[in-house]
């Protein structure tokens, strides 16, 4: 495909694109939603508001499924090529804090940011003791709904209207803290 467009623009057949591409890129910065919340709790559009702020240029931001997934990818501002590593919806919770320190094994010197909900956080929490072994920092956001919203809402859309206990109470796990050193 690359190939063939090289050649229509050598030919001059290459249809010019420049004014709807300079149309979408002036709709994408002003046509913002808003992500200033201030309710509590806070909304997850609000978080990725400060990610924003907090991160620089160059983070890699690392994450898997769910509704703290689709926000993100709509909502952080990502800079540079291969600085938003996603899973690619193949559904495999607890995807995230392996690949986050997967990222950071292969490029000691970038600045990894994962994002997860709850639940991916909890799956495969105890690689966390893997990363802290291995001397491998990163930064963990976990956008906490105390519920497992994207399969839930797959429930109902499908007219699954069970208990498969979705819920959670706390999520919060100060205990966490001390033992690999979360801060």
């Amino acid at each position: 495909m690359v190939d063939v467009a090289k050649e229509r623009a050598k030919k001059g057949t290459l249809p010019d694109r420049s004014a709807w591409v300079g149309q979408c890129q002036h709709r994408k910065a002003t046509m913002l939603r808003k992500t200033h919340f201030t309710d509590t709790p806070i909304k997850p559009m609000r978080v990725y508001e400060e990610m924003n702020q907090a991160f620089g240029t160059d983070t890699c931001y690392v994450s898997t499924i769910g509704l703290s997934q689709i926000a993100a990818a709509q909502f952080l501002h990502v800079y540079k090529p291969r600085h938003w590593i996603n899973c690619g919806q193949a559904g495999p919770l607890g995807w995230t804090i392996p690949a986050a320190l997967g990222v950071k094994v292969a490029d000691p010197q970038r600045d990894v940011v994962a994002i997860s909900g709850d639940y991916d956080f909890q799956f495969m929490i105890e690689e966390l003791a893997v990363g802290a072994q291995f001397n491998l920092p990163y930064i963990h956001v976990v956008v906490n709904n105390s519920y497992l919203g994207l399969i839930r809402q797959a429930q109902r859309q499908f007219d699954i209207d069970y208990c498969v206990q979705l819920a959670f109470e706390n999520q919060n796990s100060p205990e966490l803290e001390a033992t690999v050193s979360i801060t």
